[in-house]
């Protein structure tokens, strides 16, 4: 065999390069490698591993990093092998709330209703939403007890009738349970609101009066809706309302913008006030359980003849053992997850102030100006002041102040006359 390399040292054939060379042949000679190349060989990965993986069921997995000296349990998903009797169960749960609105879900064999000389599941698009045929007769709905809405304590016709003037039938609704909603008196209200005690100082000049007791009260009855009622916004619009009078009062540099949102004031939704609707009928209901001799219903917007450019609706109207007051509730997102004590030592200017061991309303709170704006113009002489967390209710009997009152009259009148009453 003869050998030669490149390299200086190669020429009579005995380097380095061919010693290696040798050595590698002779290894590859001794374990039958296969002369070809990786590369010059098919792919192999489309062949399948020899072991076949069975299925397992979810609740054998393990979920989990591969450390030998774990200190926390392993995550183990679990699922109900029974879904068809937990489903029963919460049927069962249904069908025993007989009288609500969502109990109508559970019958077995659904209520069917004609329409077109057809017959439609209830609750079903086409069953309140198709024009009937051309000479078929108007729907009669089956009777049914749970499908008959009461209102105001008379018993109105049945949901399935035909509304003639839109030619489509009406979609019938189950009966709310009335031990869900707050009792209304049909007699407290109608007095609401009072004549202006004595002892308040009218402001000079006095404004013209456009209305009198009598109208304001019927006022009061048809607002009761509050933000849902169109008349509602009209007459708030161009007057002072009782959630204003704080910053009014307060406020030092006015400016266009202030003016505008004070006395045309656009709705608007954020974090705080979605939570706070969304919490005041609990916190109603709180109020109820405590205090279950005291009855509560719906207020209106409040006004005075004599201070017309002024506004007031509470959340409520309270009947206390022959005394009628207001009911004013709060729930600040801010202490949502405080109780009221926390919230007092925590938050800076907040609904109360800690004295000590005990707690009042802080009267240099807008809140404050609020409760006495609508104690002024309701003329009744007590509000309760309902602050609501999840961990804590607090409730306090405000009485009308005559000092604070008329001092601040004084400041909103001025403030009226100067920036929205038109100049003669």
């Amino acid at each position: 065999m003869e050998q030669c390399c490149s390299c200086i040292a190669g020429a009579p054939g005995y380097c380095s390069h061919i010693i290696g060379l040798m050595y590698s042949l002779d290894i590859s000679r001794a374990q039958n490698e296969d002369t070809a190349s990786c590369t010059s060989r098919p792919q192999q990965w489309h062949k399948p591993r020899g072991k076949k993986v069975a299925g397992q069921p979810i609740s054998s997995a393990v979920v989990a990093k591969a450390k030998l000296n774990r200190k926390r349990r392993s995550v183990i998903p679990t699922n109900t092998p029974n879904r068809s009797q937990e489903s029963e169960e919460i049927y069962e749960t249904l069908r025993g709330m007989r009288g609500t609105t969502i109990s109508y879900i559970v019958n077995q064999t659904p209520i069917q209703v004609a329409v077109g000389g057809k017959d439609y599941p209830i609750g079903c698009g086409l069953s309140y939403q198709a024009a009937p045929q051309a000479g078929a007769p108007h729907l009669e709905a089956p009777p049914h007890p749970d499908l008959l809405r009461e209102e105001r304590g008379v018993r109105g016709e049945e949901r399935g009738v035909m509304d003639k003037e839109r030619g489509l039938p009406l979609l019938q609704l189950p009966q709310t349970n009335p031990a869900t909603s707050l009792p209304v008196s049909s007699s407290c209200t109608k007095t609401i609101p009072m004549p202006l005690s004595p002892d308040i100082a009218i402001p000079k000049p006095q404004h013209k009066q456009s209305f009198d007791l009598e109208e304001a009260r019927i006022l009061q009855l048809q607002t009761t809706g509050q933000a849902a009622c169109p008349l509602w916004h009209k007459e708030r619009e161009g007057r002072l309302t009782a959630s204003e009078f704080g910053t009014i009062v307060k406020t030092k540099k006015i400016s266009d913008a202030f003016i505008q949102s004070t006395y045309y004031p656009k709705p608007f939704t954020a974090t705080a006030t979605t939570y706070g609707s969304a919490n005041e009928s609990k916190a109603k209901q709180l109020y109820q359980e405590t205090f279950p001799d005291r009855h509560v219903h719906s207020s209106g917007l409040l006004l005075q003849p004599d201070l017309p450019f002024l506004g007031a609706t509470p959340d409520a109207i309270v009947c206390d053992n022959g005394q009628t007051g207001l009911l004013e509730v709060k729930c600040p997102f801010a202490a949502r997850d405080m109780t009221v004590a926390e919230a007092a030592t925590a938050i800076k200017d907040f609904y109360v102030r800690k004295d000590g061991e005990d707690m009042h309303i802080s009267e240099r709170h807008n809140c404050y100006y609020q409760i006495q704006g609508q104690l002024l113009l309701s003329g009744l002489d007590f509000c309760d002041f309902v602050l609501f967390t999840r961990r804590y209710i607090y409730i306090e009997r405000v009485h009308r102040d005559i000092q604070f009152i008329n001092d601040m009259i004084v400041k909103l009148h001025t403030f009226h006359d100067a920036h929205f009453s038109p100049k003669t």
